[in-house]
């Protein structure tokens, strides 16, 4: 795997800031991203200048650093060294001296910005919540499904018994949990459930990718009448056709089991009052309070609180008036400019053999006329197109071999490939307001970016720090550089 030269255009983002949101702008993602502008807290050509604490107590080989706040202070680690670099994709053995340095330098930065964040009010927006709140959830409920399966395997080994697969273990307990709550079923109720989904429109041959989606993750519309209907009776209460309905939209639509006889509709209503079952059994043991899950929602909350810091302190205060996106859409006009685009023939093959005689064929103009309406082998058209910004390199062979000349053939990772241009669209400028848009976007991340290396550059720049040189030397590689 190729190791980036500089971790500093994406270190931070990689690490914790990525995706942020913009509040007032819907559609806009100012992420910390790989773009044009350095990441937070450095730029190519310059580290943090961090200040050196006078304090002398020795730190543990297990701490790298120390930062000192006002009112406290937070450790570096070995550990979180080590996660860094996984997270990273830097191989061990690729790990220079001044990978080491921008590692320990970006986890230093986020751990600033994680216990400035912790000042400010909690402002999560709607998808935050969700999101945390659903991680709650998993967390919680796989513990809870883990500990009920444990309990029945050591019970089946008792027995004598091989314990069976994970499946067939949880559909052991959802139906042992439903004996236990006495659940009587209304059997007309569960076929009409079923009639519904059966008479759903299916995707035929010629369905779009779009139309066949919707018609997989569409769900039955009932009467009135009929959502009221109770489909299951048990001690926990009532459960009907349009809770069951319900239930069912609010499962991911790659994981939805299929519905087509009454027997699915008991399997999915079982299922959905088991998991239930599983929550309330969670909430009552405090599983969201076991170490391993506390440690990981309280990683999630410091995430979310970061990334609305971030945005609160920096990316609101980005000028977003006709007049900003103006200027800068007028001094970087070839920035919006619709990229040059190629009309092509391609063919893909095995062997170099193969490619030699296509392109001969590909020269011919009649034959490769004929080629537009056709596929290869494979099943893929040979017409496509080549946009500039994809493979500057390769739109510019195009471009000299203009619409007369065959490029390739060319060995590539899916095989040897021949091309030729059908027709080559230029490059061309695209007035402000066909691209405001896109011009608002871009400067809302540039911008952004800025207003947060600067934020960086303050809290740094208040912040002492103690490092543990001896215990850096040893994370691997060559000797560390001298302290900055």
């Amino acid at each position: 795997m190729k190791v980036p030269g500089s971790l500093a255009a994406t270190g931070l983002a990689v690490l914790l800031c990525a995706p942020l949101h913009a509040a007032e702008h819907p559609g806009i993602q100012p992420a910390l991203t790989a773009s044009p502008t350095p990441a937070i807290g450095s730029t190519p050509d310059q580290a943090p200048t961090w200040h050196k604490s006078p304090a002398t107590t020795p730190l543990p080989d297990s701490v790298l650093a120390r930062l000192f706040f006002s009112d406290g202070r937070a450790d570096v680690t070995r550990r979180q060294f080590a996660e860094a670099a996984v997270q990273l994709q830097i191989p061990p053995a690729a790990l220079t001296p001044q990978m080491r340095g921008e590692v320990l330098d970006l986890l230093l930065q986020k751990r600033i910005l994680a216990e400035r964040a912790k000042r400010e009010p909690r402002r999560w927006v709607r998808s935050d919540s969700t999101n945390y709140n659903g991680l709650a959830d998993r967390l919680t409920l796989a513990a809870a499904l883990d500990s009920a399966m444990a309990e029945l395997g050591f019970a089946i080994t008792a027995r004598g018994d091989t314990i069976p697969g994970r499946m067939e273990l949880g559909m052991m307990l959802r139906d042992s949990a439903m004996a236990k709550l006495q659940a009587t079923y209304d059997e007309p109720a569960l076929q009409l459930v079923a009639t519904a989904f059966a008479n759903l429109p299916k995707p035929g041959p010629g369905t779009g990718l779009q139309e066949a989606f919707r018609m997989r993750t569409a769900l039955p519309v009932v009467s009135a009448a009929d959502s009221a209907r109770t489909l299951i009776r048990s001690s926990m209460g009532s459960y009907s056709v349009g809770e069951l309905l319900t239930d069912f939209g609010r499962l991911n639509p790659n994981y939805r089991p299929p519905v087509a006889t009454a027997e699915n509709v008991r399997d999915v209503a079982n299922s959905v009052i088991y998991e239930k079952l599983l929550r309330e059994h969670a909430a009552a043991q405090g599983l969201a309070r076991r170490p391993s899950i506390a440690a990981q929602l309280a990683a999630r909350a410091e995430y979310l609180d970061v990334q609305e810091y971030v945005r609160h302190a920096a990316y609101d205060h980005v000028p977003t008036d006709s007049v900003s996106l103006r200027r800068h859409y007028d001094r970087h006009p070839r920035w919006f400019d619709d990229w040059a685009r190629a009309d092509i023939l391609r063919g893909l093959f095995a062997t170099r053999a193969e490619a030699d005689s296509f392109a001969k064929v590909l020269a011919r103009p009649a034959a490769a006329e004929s080629l537009a309406g056709r596929s290869m082998p494979s099943g893929t058209p040979y017409a496509t197109f080549l946009v500039e910004s994809a493979d500057t390199a390769l739109f510019a062979r195009v471009r000299r071999a203009g619409t007369a000349r065959v490029v390739g053939p060319d060995e590539t990772q899916d095989g040897w490939r021949v091309l030729r241009a059908t027709r080559i669209e230029p490059r061309r400028p695209r007035p402000f307001g066909e691209v405001r848009d896109i011009v608002l976007e871009d400067w809302y991340q540039r911008d952004g970016d800025r207003r947060v290396r600067e934020l960086m550059r303050t809290l740094v720049a208040q912040t002492l720090v103690q490092m543990n040189e001896a215990a850096i030397a040893r994370l691997g590689g060559a000797p560390a550089a001298p302290p900055r």
